[in-house]
């Protein structure tokens, strides 16, 4: 099986799951799974299986799939069995996979910023509310050349546009990186524009 973290639950194909218990049987099951992308996978039921590990033995519950593929060892499974990571290896990628690869999808891959096509972002302001126009915050001396040379950089790649007149301005807060050799330029949006902006919760 391959161990994957990003699985809650542990499953078999259908063709896997009858070569290794031919004479076994699964029973319905009420749970609904979906790939990363959102699609729903076809279950045919779920079946307990004895697993040993090393010196462990449990029975665990086993999602059945339609069709073939790979075993995956999720999350449920790893929560009662204690595996030796140190024995785990990442399967190698050969070089020449890795090129066929990065050329079948170039765009993804090619230098500059990724643009996202088709689709215009708007972001709603209550019209009841008066604009904010703040002046600049004054910039620590020694992070100005790095300030100008970010300016420049976003400006060049065309993710900001210089203008002459705006309603809303907020202060520019420089943020210095990890790397401390660069900086992250942000916005206090929070002075502005946000508490007359009609925020979305995603998670309703």
């Amino acid at each position: 099986m391959e161990v994957d973290t990003g699985a809650s639950m542990s499953i078999v194909s259908e063709e896997t799951f009858k070569a290794i218990w031919p004479n076994k049987e699964w029973h319905k099951t009420d749970i609904v799974l979906r790939t990363y992308t959102g699609a729903k996978v076809e279950i045919l039921g779920e079946t307990e299986v004895t697993v040993e590990y090393q010196r462990q033995k449990c029975k665990l519950r086993l999602i059945v799939i339609r069709g073939e593929g790979a075993s995956l060892l999720g999350r449920d499974w790893l929560q009662k069995i204690r595996l030796d990571w140190n024995s785990f290896y990442v399967n190698n990628v050969t070089r020449e996979h890795l090129s066929e690869l990065l050329k079948a999808h170039s765009e993804l891959f090619k230098e500059g910023l990724g643009l996202l096509k088709g689709t215009t972002a708007k972001i709603y302001v209550d019209s009841q509310v008066n604009p904010k126009f703040y002046k600049p915050r004054s910039v620590p001396y020694a992070m100005r050349n790095k300030v100008e040379a970010e300016l420049d950089r976003l400006q060049s790649e065309g993710i900001i546009t210089p203008i002459q007149f705006a309603d809303w301005a907020a202060p520019m807060v420089p943020i210095l990186k990890a790397d401390k050799s660069s900086i992250r330029i942000c916005g206090d949006y929070k002075v502005t524009v946000n508490k007359a902006s009609n925020w979305i919760n995603i998670q309703s």
